[in-house]
């Protein structure tokens, strides 16, 4: 018998043309996995949270938070991510921080005041007001053109919301005080006065106004105008002094300025020693 001769390995598998025939289909090229590991890293490089134990380069045991490449997955890239809850609360607490302050700054001189009392009201005075000034002075960096009325129009409004302050007192008997005496004490409140507008209804007030909106600093005005003067008058002149603080505080809303503040409390003041 002859040699039977052998079939070509192309022949004997047919190749696959345009005509529809069915042939071999080429192999992918093989992936390498060193590059695959690499897109993996990269596409869950920016996942926040928990990781899934499959992607995860060290699992979490013994009770302790999931980790990626050796830190937190709260902290990659260094950064800390908090909750959204957590990041209001926080807001909340630390924004009226420096209104606070400057309250309990003023208020600690009002208690300086009242230990010094007995001493005497003029040492007291003194000393209450240098401590105002001392407030005024260190907040004097704050201020900024808010102004809404001119001098002229703001001083008309100090004279007649002071009338209107004084309004229930002419309603009884003059006193017995005469001008003796007069003109030193009413030189010592105008300069109080105006030293207890600069620090409540200037610097206190725009503290709480840039922390909490204007709202706040009118009502946290006037809380602390009445308790400094808690221990000259006492309890019951507190709606009083409370009332009085909040329509200073609007008047100090409504002009923008300190000034008709002070002029109003120094014209209430003033009258206070001949119907009082």
């Amino acid at each position: 018998l002859g040699t039977i001769p052998l079939r070509d390995a192309a022949r004997a598998r047919p190749q696959g043309g345009g005509d529809g025939g069915v042939g071999p289909k080429p192999r992918p090229p093989r992936r390498d996995t060193r590059e695959w590991g690499r897109h993996q890293v990269l596409r869950h490089r920016g996942d926040d949270g928990a990781e899934h134990a499959g992607r995860q380069r060290h699992l979490a045991v013994a009770g302790r938070a999931p980790q990626r490449d050796r830190l937190p997955a709260g902290l990659c890239d260094g950064v800390a991510r908090l909750h959204p809850a957590t990041a209001v609360i926080r807001v909340g607490l630390a924004a009226p921080r420096r209104a606070l302050g400057l309250t309990g700054l003023v208020l600690g001189a009002a208690l300086i005041r009242a230990a010094l009392l007995p001493l005497g009201d003029l040492l007291s005075a003194l000393v209450f007001g240098g401590c105002l000034l001392v407030i005024g002075w260190s907040q004097r960096g704050l201020s900024s053109s808010e102004a809404r009325w001119g001098r002229g129009h703001a001083l008309v409004a100090g004279l007649l919301v002071g009338a209107v302050l004084l309004a229930p007192l002419t309603a009884g008997s003059l006193s017995a005080r005469g001008l003796d005496g007069f003109w030193t004490w009413a030189a010592l409140a105008a300069l109080i006065a105006t030293l207890e507008e600069i620090a409540i209804r200037g610097a206190l007030y725009r503290t709480w106004s840039d922390e909490a909106g204007p709202v706040a600093a009118i009502v946290a005005g006037a809380v602390v105008f009445a308790l400094i003067h808690l221990p000259r008058y006492g309890w019951a002149a507190m709606p009083l002094d409370a009332a009085v603080g909040l329509a200073l505080g609007g008047l100090r809303a409504l002009t923008g300025r300190v000034l008709p503040c002070a002029v109003a409390h120094t014209v209430a003041d003033w009258g206070a020693w001949f119907w009082a």
